[in-house]
C-alpha cells in the first residue's frame, strides 16, 4: 500500500501524453490469490475495506441504510467499531497507517444538509481534526506513517500537523482543490479543480491534466511519487482511470465501460474498479481480479461470488476491498474482503466452516484440507498457525468470540496461507422493557408537557420528535420537555446486556400558539470540542426579546449579563441563555464547550526534494 489512504474518489490531470503502452514490469495473470471474508459490525450491516497496512490491518465502514460505522480490522481477525465524534451520527474510517491509527471522518444531517468532521483515531479516542476557516465541514482523505493528515474542509485541501490544520490553497484560475493522498515521505497528490498536483506541504506543483478534461481526483501516490485516480472529458461521461509520472499521463484502459483507479503500491501494482469489477493492473495490463481467485459456485455454497471494488493495495501485494458475498442464509450483501498473494507452489489453504459471522450459541468448527497430503494446523487465539501448532483432527466447540486460523503444511513445500473465521459469540438477548410516553396522545391548548419512563433499572431512553425511530445516536431524555407545536413523540430505552425495547410512539396535537410564548435562544456555534479558542454567538427568534447569558453554570435571571455581540472562550465553559418579552421568559439554552487536551507534538516528516 502506498500509506496514501484515500477515499474512494476520481481524479484528473493535466499535460502530458495518454497512451497505453507498458510502464511497468511483471504478468499479474499467472497471481493467484486467498480470500479472507472480513465480515461486518452487524449482520444487516454492508461494509467495505477501504484500505490496508503493511501489517494487514485494513479500515473501512460498515453501514446499512442511514447508519455507518468506521471499523479497524486487525490480523488476529477482530473488527472494532471506532465509534462516532461526539455530536455526529455516522462515521467512515478511510485510511490506516502502520501505526494502526486510523483517518476518516464523521457527519451528520442538519437541515436537510449533510456536514462532517474529519477525525485521526489513536487508541479509542476519536481526535476531531476542526476546520479551515469557511464552512464547518471536512473530511480527510489519507494518512501516512508520521500521522499527517490530508483532505478537503469547505472546498479546499488541507494538511493536518502537530495539531493543525493548514490550507493548501488553489492552483492559479481555481476556486476548488483537494488533497487526495500522502505518501511516507510527506509527498501529497490532489486536484485542484479539474488539475493535478503534487505538493509537500507548501506550494502546489501543477501537473496539467489528460488533455480534455473537465472533472479529475487523484488517490493513491507511491514512494516513488507515481499517481493514480480517474478524470472524465464530459461531466456526465465515463470514469477514466488514470497512472501519472513525471509529466506524462496513462490511460489504464477497463474491463468494459468505465474505470477507476484506487491506490498504487512501491512495485507499481495498481488497483481500482471496472465495470463493477475488481481490477489489477501492472505492466500495462488490466486483469479482473475474479479471475485470480476461487469464486463460489452454484446458487447455494456461502462464499463471494463476485469482487466488485478493490480499494487499497500494500507493498506486500495484500488487497482490500468489497464484493457481493453469500451467506448460509442465501442472502447476498456488500462485504469487505482481503486478498493475499499465494506464492508460487504454496500448499493450498484449508478452509474453515462456518463462515465469520455473529451468533447466539456455541460454534462447531470444522475445517477442511483441500490437498491429498500434509497437515493442518490451527490457532484459536488469532495468532498465524506455525509448525508446532496444535494439528487439527476433527470438529471442535467454540462456545466464546474468537478468532480461528488454520494452515496447511506439507514437507518441502511452501506452508498455504492462512484462513480465518472469527466467531463472534452473542447469546440471545433480554429486550429493555417498552417507555412509557405521558401524557397520553391527544389534542392539546398551547402546549403539552411530556414526560418518560422506563421499567427497565439503569436504561436510557432517547427520543425524536420528527416521527422517525429513534437510534443509540438520538436526544437522550433527561427531564420533561414542553412541545409547543403538534408533534410525534417516539421513543426507545437502551440497557446495557440488553436489546433495545421496540419503540413507543405517541402523536401530539397542539390547537393554538401562545401569545406570550418567547423562543428559546440558540447557542452557536453546537457543543462540542475547540482546539484553541471557540467564538459564540446567541440568538432568539422572538423580535425584540432582550437575552441574558452565563458562563459560570448558572441559571439566568434578568440581572444576568445583557448579550449584545458575540464573545470568544479559551477554556472549558458552559453557556446558559434565556430571553425575555416583556415579563415573559423563554425556556433556557444550554450549550457546554470543551476545550481538547493538548497533544504530543508529531515530528514533522523531513520532505523529499522535488523529482
Amino acid at each position: 500500500m502506498n500509506t496514501s489512504l484515500r477515499c474512494q474518489s476520481f481524479s484528473a490531470a493535466a499535460f502530458g501524453l495518454l497512451s497505453l503502452s507498458p510502464f511497468f514490469s511483471a504478468d499479474v495473470s499467472a497471481q493467484s490469490y486467498a480470500i479472507t471474508y472480513l465480515g461486518a459490525l452487524s449482520s444487516s450491516h454492508n461494509s467495505a475495506a477501504l484500505s490496508v497496512n503493511s501489517r494487514g490491518d485494513a479500515a473501512g465502514t460498515s453501514s446499512a441504510g442511514e447508519e455507518s460505522r468506521a471499523f479497524l480490522f486487525t490480523a488476529d481477525g477482530k473488527m472494532t467499531d471506532l465509534g462516532v465524534l461526539k455530536r455526529y451520527a455516522r462515521s467512515e474510517g478511510i485510511s490506516v497507517n502502520d501505526s494502526g491509527q486510523v483517518a476518516g471522518f464523521s457527519s451528520r444531517t442538519e437541515n436537510t444538509e449533510t456536514v462532517s468532521q474529519a477525525f485521526l483515531q489513536k487508541g479509542r479516542k476519536l481526535d476531531a481534526l476542526g476546520f479551515l476557516p469557511g464552512p464547518a465541514s471536512s473530511t480527510a482523505s489519507a494518512a501516512n506513517n508520521s500521522a499527517v493528515v490530508v483532505g478537503e474542509s469547505g472546498g479546499i485541501a488541507f494538511r493536518f500537523a502537530g495539531n493543525r490544520m493548514n490550507s493548501l490553497g488553489t492552483l492559479p484560475g481555481q476556486s476548488t482543490s483537494r488533497a487526495g493522498a500522502i505518501n511516507n515521505s510527506g509527498v501529497i497528490a490532489g486536484n485542484s479543480g479539474a488539475r493535478l498536483f503534487r505538493s509537500s506541504g507548501e506550494t502546489l506543483t501543477d501537473l496539467g491534466q489528460p488533455a480534455g478534461a473537465v472533472f479529475l481526483e487523484a488517490n493513491g501516490i507511491n514512494g516513488s511519487n507515481e499517481i493514480v485516480g480517474v478524470y472524465r472529458l464530459t461531466e456526465d461521461g465515463e470514469d477514466q482511470a488514470f497512472f501519472h509520472a513525471t509529466s506524462n499521463y496513462t490511460n489504464l484502459g477497463s474491463l468494459g465501460g468505465g474505470a477507476v483507479a484506487h491506490d498504487i503500491n512501491n512495485a507499481g501494482q495498481i488497483v481500482g474498479t471496472s465495470a463493477n469489477r475488481a481490477f489489477l493492473s501492472k505492466s500495462g495490463v488490466m486483469t479482473d481480479l475474479n479471475t485470480l481467485v476461487t469464486l463460489v459456485s452454484g446458487t447455494t455454497e456461502p462464499g463471494f461470488t463476485e469482487l466488485t471494488r478493490a480499494l487499497s493495495i500494500n507493498d506486500a501485494g495484500i488487497i482490500v476491498g468489497d464484493g457481493r458475498y453469500r451467506n448460509a442464509a442465501g442472502t447476498i450483501r456488500s462485504r469487505a474482503f482481503l486478498l493475499t498473494p499465494i506464492p508460487a507452489g504454496s500448499s493450498v489453504a484449508p478452509v474453515i466452516t462456518p463462515e465469520t459471522g455473529d451468533y447466539q450459541s456455541t460454534v462447531i468448527v470444522s475445517i477442511t484440507q483441500t490437498g491429498t497430503t500434509g497437515v493442518t494446523r490451527y490457532t484459536t487465539n488469532g495468532a498465524d498457525p506455525t509448525e508446532s501448532s496444535q494439528i487439527y483432527t476433527g470438529p471442535f466447540i467454540v462456545d466464546a468470540s474468537r478468532s480461528i486460523k488454520a494452515r496447511t503444511f506439507v514437507p518441502e513445500t511452501p506452508p498455504s496461507t492462512v484462513a480465518l473465521a472469527r466467531y463472534t459469540i452473542t447469546p440471545a438477548l433480554t429486550t429493555t422493557a417498552l417507555p412509557a410516553i405521558s401524557p397520553s396522545a391527544g389534542t392539546y391548548p398551547l402546549t403539552v408537557t411530556v414526560t418518560m419512563t422506563c421499567p427497565t433499572p439503569g436504561a436510557m431512553i432517547r427520543y425524536t420528535i420528527n416521527g422517525t425511530d429513534p437510534t443509540v445516536a438520538s436526544n437522550p431524555y433527561t427531564e420533561p420537555f414542553v412541545l409547543r407545536s403538534s408533534a410525534t413523540v417516539k421513543a426507545r430505552a437502551f440497557s446495557t446486556g440488553r436489546a433495545p425495547s421496540p419503540p413507543a410512539s405517541v402523536p401530539y396535537v397542539v390547537t393554538a400558539t401562545n401569545p406570550n410564548f418567547v423562543a428559546t435562544p440558540k447557542i452557536k456555534p453546537e457543543a462540542g470540542e475547540f482546539l484553541t479558542s471557540v467564538r459564540v454567538k446567541i440568538s432568539c427568534a422572538t423580535a425584540g426579546a432582550k437575552i441574558f447569558y452565563t458562563v459560570d453554570g448558572t441559571d439566568p435571571t434578568t440581572v444576568s449579563p445583557t448579550y449584545s455581540k458575540a464573545f470568544t472562550l479559551t477554556e472549558t465553559t458552559t453557556v446558559k441563555a434565556k430571553a425575555y418579552s416583556g415579563p415573559h421568559p423563554s425556556e433556557i439554552a444550554t450549550s457546554t464547550f470543551t476545550k481538547a487536551p493538548e497533544p504530543t507534538p508529531t515530528p514533522e516528516p523531513t520532505p523529499t526534494p522535488e523529482p
